[in-house]
This record gives structure tokens, C-alpha cells and sequence, in this order.
């Protein structure tokens, strides 16, 4: 048989136009014949209104006849002079006489004899009025009838007129019907006509409704199934624009993954020198690195990351590292990817990168920021470290090329506050310049930056020391670990520079034998207990020369240690014959405690 989908398709084809011009006439049709049909109604019911206003009127008059023969001294005519009679004396005050008869009547006495006549006679005037009334309705009943009538007809006459054409060519055999009513003109003819055929209209109407109803549904399932028809083949060409669109998306998709895993596998790949460069010099012969990265094909947002642990190859750091490894690691990763896309003015900024390095990594650290990032037109780093900042503070790192600027406390009302921090070096010099001398603030800092220095000293070369659990020496322990045959080979050598500020090598501008400063600065080293360490008589004796004196001394050791360029000691001991600042303006001699 025939498949539901060539069955709608020949339906939605089908032409319905003759159905619904049929079906529009119907309607008409049956719309008229209902408005005809309810001035027929109307006028059945002002004929019933006016019959039953007719009855009433002629049982008001009966009543009415019936009474006054039974009570001849009551009659309508008397009823009607005294009520006009009563209305006339009334309002007359000083009545003497009667208005009737002339004679002399006292006025009170006369009202009250036609007040009790009038009384009297109250259901003669009762029936009167009901009489009057049923004429009155009646009356009215007659008019409405009338008008009933001529609306009844004329609607009538105009439903047979404007549908005979319908009539003809749907039911040709109610024509004579139709047109038997048309020139009628008398009322009696056309109420005759009407009370004869109208079962015969009734019978036209239902049969045209009967086919209203089935040409309808006809046209409405025609329509349901265009409908749906319609919708079916536009979505389904729709699904074959969207299929087609989907095959060329995903394509796309492929063809744009692809290229961007290739893009990103060879950006990691180009990284991937730089990165172990740089973790290899903040972990120098720990046997941890060979950093491989690649993009993890099977995941979304994942790269693999690889490295060596000991003797192990392509471990994940997060399974073997320890959290410095891993923080130095993703620091290194990302200074690899500024590195690669920087720009000459680019800023680099670094927050909070590193909480967990301890003191020779950090210096690493330092060392790469300084060393290997000169290139960055400037470096941002915040930290809440404190290690880091100490490094800067105490000489330890470069800290000429650097500003501190530290947070203070704060609240809603102060907002934001902050002071630009110093390096010891730089705040003894300012507390040295200024008119009033703080006694406490310069022994105190100058104790804090020879411990600095001192400790360094003892780091660099070795120094016998007695061995304490946590390694916390004071300053006196500090100054006698250097034995005299340090004390006096140790030199400080400043190479000279151009014109253009670039280190002419192997040229010693000025040189420096530090141990008288050391004898000077162990003999005054008392100052720094007594005045800015601890409550003591004896530094009541201490003089504000003495005082500044020892300040003056430790500036200036502290000076010739430190690079006039970068800043920092001299930490760097490539050459094997001295230690240099990163700069290399400042030698230290010896490389090694003389025997």
C-alpha cells in the first residue's frame, strides 16, 4: 500500500479551494439563517406579550363594569371631581365657600367630608388604575409587536435574498422556498407564508449544517496534515543543512585541535632548554632535572610534565619532589615563557612565587632574576617571605638596582599605607647624616650588619667555630673565627670602569687591606652590647663620637664589600683566584684561608 509519507504528500497537494469557498457560503448561510431565525423568535414572543397584555386589558375592564354595577352610587365621573376637587381645595387656606355650589362652608369641615368620600370610593379608584395601566401595557405590548414584526420580516426577506444564490448551487431543490417568500409584500401573505414553511427552512438549515460540520473537519485535517507535513520536510532539510554544517564544524575542530597541539607541543619544546637551564642553576648537582613537557593528547587542559630523580628518568616531579622543587620548577616554566615572548618593554611580575625555599636557594634564586632576566624592563615581586626581603636587607643580594616598598598595617578609614624600606647599609648612612643621633638605632643596626658581613666572611672561608645546634653565634664568636693569617691577607681590590660605566679587566682602581678595619671595628665592638643591645652602666660612659665612630666603621666595611653597582658581596667564585661580586667591580682576596 501506500506509505504514510506519499499518502500526506498527496493530501497536502490536494486543491481545496471549492471545499472552502463551499465551506465559507456555509457559514455565511448558517450565520444569516441564525439572525433570521432569532427575529423570528423575537416576534413569536411580542405576539405572545401583546396576546397576554390583551387578556389583561379585558379582565381590567370586566372588574372595572362589574363594580360600578354593583355599587351605582360609586361611579367613575364622581370618583374623578372629587380627586380634582381635592387637589384644588387643599392648597386654599381661607376657602369660605364651596366651589361647587357656592354655598358657605367652613373649609376644615369640607376637606374632611371629600377626604372620607374619596376613601370611600377606594376600590373604585384601585380597579381604575389597574385599568389604566393594563391599556398602558397593552399599548406598549402592541408597539413592540409591530416593531417585532418589521424586524422579523425585513431580516427574513434579506437572509431569503442573500442566500438564494447558495441555495441554488447547494441545494437547488430548496430554491422555490427561498424565492416563494421573496415577493411577498402583505403582512398577512408573509406571516401566512412563514407559519407554513418554516419547518422546511428549519429542515434546510440542519442539512446545510450537517454539511457545514463535515466540510470543516475536511478542511481542518487537510490542514493539520499540510501542517505537519510541511514541518516534517523543512526540518528534515533543515537537519541536512545542520548535518552538513556539522560534518565541515568538526573538521574544523579537528584540523584547529590538531594545529593548536602542535603549536603548543613546540612551544614546549622550545621552552625546554631554557627551563632546565635555569632550574639547573638554582639546583646545581642534586640530581634532579632533565625536564621534558608535552602536551597530554588524551585530556583536556593537560600537559605532562617529566624529570629525573636520582637515577630515575621521566618521573612526575609532583609524585618525588619536594614542594621547593616543585615551586623553583614552576617558577623556572614560567620565567621560560616570559623569557621567550618578552618584548623590550616588558614587566614582569612575580607574586607570592616562592614560600617554601630555604637560604641557598633563594639565593639561586636571586641569582637568576638578576643574571638571567636583564632583558625585562622592569621586575615586580611581592612576597610575604621574609628570607627574601632579608637578603636584599643585610647585603646578601644585589640591591642597588632595587626599591622596597613595604605594606603597613592598614584599615577601611587610613586605607593603603606603606613606607619605601632600605637596606641596612643605606638606613646606617641616613642615620649617620641626620642632625640628631639616634645612640641605640646606630650600635644596634651597625652590631646587625657586621654579624651580616662577619658571617659571611666565616661561610666564605671556613672559620674554625664551635658548633652550636641551631648555628647561632654573636657577634664577638663572629670576629675571632678570622685568625690573624686571614685577617692579613684579606684584601678588597675595586676594578676600574670606563667612561661608559663597563669594568675594564684586570685593572685595579683601588685596593684595601681590611684588617686594621677589622682590629678597629673588634675593638669597639663592646659599643655595640652596651649602648645598643643591652641596659649597662657602662654605656652611660660611651661618648656620641664613639658611638659614631663604630657606625662609621661598619659603613665603611660594609662599603667596600659590597658592589657600588648591583650591590651584594662578593659571592661569585668562578675564577678560582678570587671571590667577585656579580658585577665584578669588587674582588676579595684570598680565595682560600691561608695555611
Amino acid at each position: 500500500g501506500v506509505g504514510w509519507e506519499q499518502w500526506s504528500e498527496k493530501e497536502t497537494s490536494r486543491d481545496i479551494n471549492e471545499l472552502n469557498l463551499k465551506l465559507t457560503a456555509l457559514n455565511g448561510f448558517l450565520e444569516n439563517w441564525r439572525s433570521a431565525y432569532n427575529g423570528i423568535e423575537m416576534y413569536r414572543a411580542a405576539i405572545s406579550r401583546e396576546r397576554a397584555t390583551s387578556k389583561s386589558l379585558i379582565t381590567a375592564q370586566e372588574n372595572l363594569e362589574k363594580f360600578v354595577n354593583d355599587n351605582p352610587d360609586n361611579n367613575i365621573s364622581l370618583m374623578q371631581l372629587l380627586t380634582e376637587a381635592q387637589k384644588y381645595i387643599k392648597p386654599v387656606l381661607d376657602l369660605k365657600h364651596c366651589p361647587v355650589c357656592g354655598k358657605d362652608a367652613v373649609r376644615e369641615e369640607l376637606v374632611q367630608r371629600i377626604d372620607e368620600q374619596v376613601k370611600n370610593m377606594k376600590r373604585l379608584n384601585e380597579l381604575n388604575q389597574a385599568l389604566i395601566n393594563a391599556r398602558h401595557i397593552h399599548q406598549s405590548a402592541k408597539t413592540n409587536l409591530n416593531e417585532a414584526e418589521i424586524m422579523c420580516f425585513g431580516l427574513f426577506n434579506t437572509f431569503c435574498i442573500g442566500q438564494l444564490e447558495t441555495v441554488k448551487k447547494y441545494i437547488p431543490e430548496s430554491t422555490e422556498l427561498f424565492s416563494g417568500f421573496i415577493p411577498l409584500t402583505d403582512q398577512m401573505d408573509q406571516t401566512a407564508y412563514l407559519k407554513e414553511h418554516l419547518p422546511a427552512f428549519q429542515v434546510t438549515n440542519t442539512t446545510l449544517g450537517i454539511d457545514q460540520k463535515e466540510i470543516d473537519g475536511q478542511v481542518k485535517q487537510h490542514n493539520s496534515i499540510s501542517t505537519q507535513y510541511n514541518s516534517l520536510i523543512k526540518a528534515r532539510n533543515s537537519v541536512e543543512i545542520i548535518q552538513t554544517k556539522l560534518e565541515t564544524t568538526q573538521k574544523a575542530l579537528a584540523l584547529i585541535e590538531s594545529t593548536r597541539k602542535e603549536f603548543i607541543n613546540e612551544e614546549l619544546n622550545s621552552i625546554s632548554g631554557t627551563v632546565e637551564a635555569l632550574y639547573m642553576k638554582i639546583h646545581p648537582a642534586e640530581s634532579i632535572g632533565r625536564v621534558e613537557m608535552s602536551l597530554n593528547l588524551n585530556f583536556k587542559h593537560s600537559i605532562d610534565i617529566h624529570a629525573r630523580f636520582q637515577d630515575l628518568d621521566k618521573i612526575t616531579p609532583q609524585s618525588l619532589y619536594s614542594e621547593s622543587h616543585l615551586d623553583t620548577l614552576g617558577l623556572c616554566i614560567f620565567l621560560a615563557l616570559a623569557k621567550k615572548y618578552h618584548e623590550p618593554n616588558t614587566i614582569l611580575i612575580l607574586d607570592d612565587v616562592m614560600m617554601s625555599v630555604d637560604h641557598s636557594h633563594l639565593e639561586r634564586v636571586i641569582e637568576v632574576l638578576h643574571e638571567d632576566l636583564g632583558e625585562f624592563a622592569h621586575i615586580f615581586i611581592t612576597t610575604h617571605y621574609r628570607p627574601w626581603r632579608e637578603l636584599y636587607r643585610h647585603g646578601r643580594a644585589p640591591a642597588s638596582r632595587i626599591q622596597f616598598v613595604e605594606l603597613m598595617p592598614w584599615t577601611i578609614e587610613r586605607g593603603i599605607r606603606f613606607y619605601n624600606g632600605k637596606v641596612n647599609l643605606e638606613e646606617l648612612r641616613q642615620h649617620l647624616n641626620s642632625e640628631q643621633i639616634d645612640r641605640q638605632k646606630l650600635c644596634s643596626l651597625s652590631g646587625v650588619i657586621l654579624e651580616s658581613i662577619f658571617d659571611f666572611l666565616a661561610v666564605k672561608y671556613q672559620c674554625k667555630m664551635a658548633r652550636k645546634p641551631k648555628n647561632e653565634y654573636v657577634l664577638r664568636e663572629l670576629t675571632d673565627c678570622l685568625d690573624s693569617k686571614l685577617q692579613k691577607a684579606l684584601v678588597v681590590q675595586q676594578i676600574a670602569v670606563d667612561e661608559t660605566g663597563k669594568i675594564i679587566d684586570n685593572q685595579i682602581e683601588k685596593e684595601t687591606q681590611l684588617q686594621p678595619i677589622i682590629q678597629n671595628l673588634k675593638g669597639l665592638a663592646i659599643i655595640r652590647n652596651w649602648v645598643g643591645a643591652h641596659f649597662n652602666p657602662d654605656g652611660f660612659n660611651i661618648s656620641d663620637a664613639e658611638v659614631c665612630q663604630f657606625a662609621e666603621l661598619t659603613l665603611e666595611f660594609g662599603e667596600l664589600l659590597t658592589c657600588p653597582m648591583e650591590g651584594g658581596f662578593p659571592i661569585k667564585s668562578t675564577s678560582g683566584m678570587y671571590h667577585a661580586t656579580r658585577s665584578g667591580r669588587i674582588r676579595m682576596l684570598p680565595f682560600t684561608q691561608p695555611q
